[in-house]
């Protein structure tokens, strides 16, 4: 029994001993992915963004963005490095990148990019290279970085030779090599990605003579490696890339034109794809584009049917299926559509070429998979193939358009409302059939690059250095101190001042509400334009000193009786005078006014058209005694107006006599007594100013007068 006991504790220990080990051997294979920091770059960019920390137990890495961005994404599975190629739109976005074990596991890690609009940029395009391809019959271009060096390469498929060539990039807008890659017959458009997830950029291209799209994965170096291909409907035309079953690899969608059904091609992150259905749709269907239509985190899809003047709609259910939206009636023989928010309410718009319209139509999304509207935008020549770019700065998708009969690529900008503008053309190769729209030469400004299916020749057009649309700026000057000073500034999008006296603002017309003379100077504007570019402008401004002015009136005591008053004493001469009592600009009459103190104005207005002033106070007194009863004799005091003590004659009065000061409200304030004096000194200090009744009582008489008592 104890041998029992010792074996299964000892078979215990053997156990717990082994878990420890699988737990240990579990923890050394736990799946590391670093963080990613927040980037911010400008339209049409190439960068690689590393993370904190190497990946380990990684066997594949997927990118995947939010929203609308349709560069392209990839990660490096040994560095985690993530390689954005041809950032596109301007907008924000979240960048989620999942790193998967060999068991199945996954990580994921965000970060937010930012991409911003372009530099100085009005829509212009210079530069007449023409790249030649010595295969003939482009139909198809695409931009890529197959090399990894973070500069834009391109491929061509050329219908005629059953190849794809391979042109890389070298950073200043020209391209080199001679690369093809053999393909299947009659090869016709192409999409770049990532199906293996192994950061290395690999590319689809759709075979029209064999009914199949063709799958080559990248080394790294611009060559390429076959992998199987994957049978689709009849004449497949135009392909697509997504993740349309939400497993975070990457699949495809290709429009059967003979077959009118699109296929959906799901990938299995290995770079093998296989049909998980095929969606009928119009007649002859062209092009297909593939967004969230109905926002709701799943692909939908958009394709031109060519034979019936319509696009089809269909919204995916997150499991590689799609439901059936109404029709959206274009013009005549659509061909080519592309997907951007035209108008800005965060919903996905279209815009499509009608190739026997001489049209583009635009129609605006509604959120939930509708679209409406009739705008057809006139563009002749035989408008085919159409791509989105930001080509004047200003973040507004414009529209790069190919005219294959008149061998131009007709430019419309955005205006943000849905609208489009404009009527400028680029001269390019021999019937274009094909537009991309990248940054070349990184400059910052959208270049285009197009297949020409009669010359065997690539067209590449970089974006020029716009001329900034500006009008001068002005102000109100010359002012005079203490006058508001505005500046006055158009054509911008944001402004910068700076001017004396450690002046500043953003504001677009600024404004100084008291100026002094140290305002006087130059004031310079930093004026960003709406197509980005930026100008310097100045203007000069003059602050104009106020006249010294002095004012004292000849005379500043009047009593209410007296004349009208001709005024003098201000300086400079020339002003004018005012205030309570002037009339006719000069003259004071205290008729007008009645007793009491009056401030004067006199106002000089100089050559500058600056005006200042001074004033002086006119005092208008009564000057008279005030008899109430009628009597002979006066009452005979001075002065008055009394400030501090007054006199009063008492000749004519006999025997005692009291004297009283009697206030308007006929309160008594003070009171005197005196005897057979001939004069008497009254004090009328600490009285209020005002008038006052005085009253002077004897025996045999009484009377009264008006006083009045001043500061």
């Amino acid at each position: 029994m104890k041998y029992l006991i010792r074996h299964i504790l000892s078979m215990l220990k053997i156990v717990i001993l082994c878990l420890a080990m699988l737990s240990f051997a579990g923890e050394s294979l736990a799946q590391i992915l670093g963080n990613y920091s927040p980037l911010t770059i400008s339209v049409g960019a190439n960068i690689s963004v590393s993370a904190s920390a190497a990946p380990s137990n990684t066997s594949r890495i997927s990118v995947f963005a939010s929203g609308e961005f349709s560069g392209l994404l990839t990660g490096a599975t040994t560095t985690g490095i993530v390689t954005i190629t041809d950032a596109k739109p301007v907008g924000s976005y979240t960048i989620s990148v999942v790193a998967f074990s060999s068991s199945g596991l996954s990580t994921t890690k965000t970060f937010t990019l930012i991409i911003n609009n372009t530099e100085c940029n009005d829509g212009r395009f210079n530069g007449n290279t023409n790249f030649p391809i010595i295969r003939p019959n482009l139909t198809g271009i695409a931009i890529g970085d197959f090399n990894g060096d973070n500069k834009q390469d391109l491929l061509a498929a050329h219908i005629g030779y059953n190849s794809v060539s391979i042109r890389l990039g070298n950073g200043s807008g020209g391209f080199t090599g001679s690369t093809e890659d053999v393909v299947s017959s009659h090869p016709y458009a192409l999409a770049v990605g990532d199906f293996n997830r192994d950061g290395k950029q690999d590319f689809i291209v759709s075979n029209e003579g064999a009914d199949l799209v063709a799958v080559r994965l990248g080394d790294g170096t611009g060559a390429f490696g076959s992998m199987p291909n994957v049978h689709v409907g009849s004449a497949p035309a135009i392909v697509a890339i997504a993740d349309f079953n939400n497993d975070a690899i990457q699949d495809f969608a290709v429009a059967n034109f003979q077959s009118n059904t699109v296929s959906i091609c799901l990938g299995d992150g290995s770079g093998n794809f296989a049909v998980h259905t095929n969606v009928n749709v119009g007649n002859y269907p062209e092009c297909v584009a593939i967004s969230d239509f109905n926002r709701d985190g799943k692909q939908d899809f958009a394709v031109t049917n060519s034979g019936s003047q319509s696009v089809s709609i269909r919204l995916g259910n997150g499991l590689g299926g799609f439901t059936a939206m109404a029709d959206v009636p274009v013009g005549y023989n659509p061909y080519n559509v592309v997907l951007a928010d035209f108008n800005r309410d965060g919903n996905m718009d279209m815009a499509v070429t009608n190739y026997s319209s001489n049209t583009v139509s635009i129609r605006l999304g509604n959120g939930s998979g509708g679209f409406s509207g009739n705008n057809e935008l006139p563009v002749p020549g035989g408008p085919y193939s159409i791509a989105i770019g930001n080509f004047n700065g200003d973040a507004f998708p414009d529209l790069a358009i190919t005219n294959y009969f008149s061998n131009k690529v007709s430019i419309r900008l955005g205006d943000g409302a849905g609208g489009f503008y404009g009527n400028s053309q680029v001269i390019v190769g021999s019937y274009p059939v094909c537009v991309v729209a990248g940054d070349f030469n990184a400059d910052k400004r959208q270049d285009i690059a197009v297949a020409n299916y009669n010359d065997h020749s690539i067209s590449v057009r970089l974006g020029t250095i716009g001329i900034p649309s500006i009008s001068p700026v002005a102000s109100n000057s010359p002012r005079c101190i203490g006058q508001s000073l505005q500046l006055f500034a158009s054509g911008g999008s944001s402004y910068s001042w700076s001017g004396p006296n450690g002046f500043n603002s953003t504001d677009q017309n600024p404004e100084i509400q008291t100026a002094t003379i140290s305002h006087s100077g130059i004031y310079s504007l930093s004026l960003i334009d709406v197509n980005n570019c930026t100008a310097t402008l100045s203007t000069i401004v003059r602050i104009n000193p106020l006249p010294n002015v002095t004012f004292t009136l000849t005379q500043d005591s009047l009593c209410t009786f007296d004349p009208a008053l001709t005024l003098g004493g201000g300086s400079p001469a020339g002003g004018t005078y005012s205030g309570p009592g002037v009339v006719g600009g000069n003259t004071f009459d205290p008729a007008v006014t009645g007793t009491g103190f009056y401030y004067l104005h006199y106002t000089y207005v100089d050559s500058n058209d600056c005006a200042n002033s001074e004033f002086d106070k006119m005092n208008v007194v009564l000057c008279n005694s005030v008899e109430l009863i009628e009597n002979e004799q006066n009452i005979r005091f001075f002065p008055n107006p009394v400030k501090d003590n007054f006199s009063i004659d008492l000749s004519t009065f006999h025997g005692e006599l009291i004297i009283y000061l009697i206030a308007a409200n006929g309160r008594e304030v003070r009171q005197y007594k005196c005897n057979d004096q001939k004069i008497q000194n009254v004090s009328a200090t600490g009285l209020s100013p005002g008038t006052y009744t005085l009253r002077i009582q004897s025996k045999d008489q009484t009377k009264t007068a008006g006083l009045i008592k001043v500061e």
